[in-house]
């Protein structure tokens, strides 16, 4: 990932186009499955942070490719369940995501500023881990992780301000639809798992 990471910088600089680097905050809207609803309970914090990184180039006047890196999760999302019925019982997990994405954006320049929207298809590597296991009167701390790549895909749209030639600040927003049958097990699955996002960052390039 690291070498990925180098290596679309160095490329992005190279060809003297868009690098850009963007703070991204996201709220989940996940629920459980209809099954577990009867036994079991949801809570926790639906909202996790990362670095998302993007190389953009110009296609015509009106559109925008580009890719997408979303490399560093700073927070996840973590939530508990905990089980209503028969002997007492919780878990704790963290779901973390990383994803590589391509775009495709159109644009419109409005004097000093650039509207756009773009669709943002991609793979998403997730991974849940165990926290804490409370069963009974005994609770313990480990990490059990799952791992699983699918398809997902981001509907976005936002705003360039142009500070200079070459810098430049993006906010963008949009909706994560990723799909429910491939998320792996989660020792009681979640049918939905969408989430709203917010970005806001630096751009460096032809502007």
């Amino acid at each position: 990932m690291k070498f990925v990471i180098v290596l679309c910088i160095c490329v992005s600089v190279s060809l003297s186009n868009r690098l850009i680097f963007l703070g991204q905050t996201s709220l989940s809207d996940y629920s459980p499955a209809g099954n577990d609803t009867s036994s079991c309970q949801y809570a926790g914090d639906k909202v996790s942070t990362s670095l998302v990184i993007q190389y953009e180039f110009t296609l015509t006047d009106l559109f925008d490719g580009g890719v997408e890196l979303d490399v560093a999760p700073f927070h996840p999302f973590r939530w508990t369940k905990e089980e209503t019925e028969g002997i007492p019982s919780s878990k704790t997990y963290d779901y973390t995501e990383y994803s590589f994405s391509v775009f495709l954006a159109a644009n419109r320049n409005y004097e000093h500023v650039t509207v756009f929207a773009k669709a943002v298809p991609g793979l998403y590597l997730n991974r849940v881990s165990v926290l804490y296991d409370f069963y009974g009167y005994y609770m313990s701390s480990r990490s059990a992780d799952i791992s699983s790549a699918h398809f997902g895909l981001k509907l976005m749209t936002g705003i360039d301000i142009p500070l200079s030639e070459t810098w430049g600040v993006r906010l963008e927003g949009g909706r994560t639809f990723l799909r429910r049958d491939e998320f792996p097990y989660y020792w009681n699955t979640l049918d939905k798992l969408d989430s709203w996002n917010l970005r806001l960052g630096i751009i460096h390039g032809t502007l």
